[in-house]
């Protein structure tokens, strides 16, 4: 009698395995989608921090080439991957531009500065984009 009640429960063990197996497959490939969704966001932002540091370089070489010769205009340099644009305009108020274009990414700075007695002093400094 015994071995007629546990006739029909064979397989069951094979069936709840199957089962957990599914439900790990299902939890792992989640954790995948979200690691690399992740890894793409961070990418993206190192990305964009780099191009605005880029921007701030041009603005800072355009700072020291002013320094050394008044009549500095601006000029157009690569940085890394990509390149740097920057431009001045103004007379003792002079503004400064620097823009950064690195792949998809375009980041700004624009910076104002007195020039006076041949003393240049930054005045504000503040990202366009």
């Amino acid at each position: 009698m015994l071995k007629n009640k546990f006739k029909y429960q064979k397989g069951q063990t094979l069936v709840l395995l199957l089962v957990l197996v599914m439900v790990a497959i299902a939890i792992a490939g989640a954790a995948t989608i979200i690691i690399a969704t992740n890894s793409l966001s961070a990418t993206t932002v190192s990305q964009g921090i780099a191009t605005r540091q880029m921007a701030e370089a041009g603005a800072e070489k355009a700072l020291l080439q002013l320094l050394r010769n008044p009549a500095y205009q601006g000029e157009t340099f690569s940085l890394d991957t990509g390149s740097v644009t920057s431009t001045v305009s103004g007379t003792t108020t002079l503004t400064i531009d620097s823009t950064a274009t690195n792949g998809v990414y375009v980041k700004a700075v624009e910076l104002k500065a007195t020039y006076s007695n041949n003393v240049l002093m930054p005045v504000s400094w503040k990202d366009k984009n």
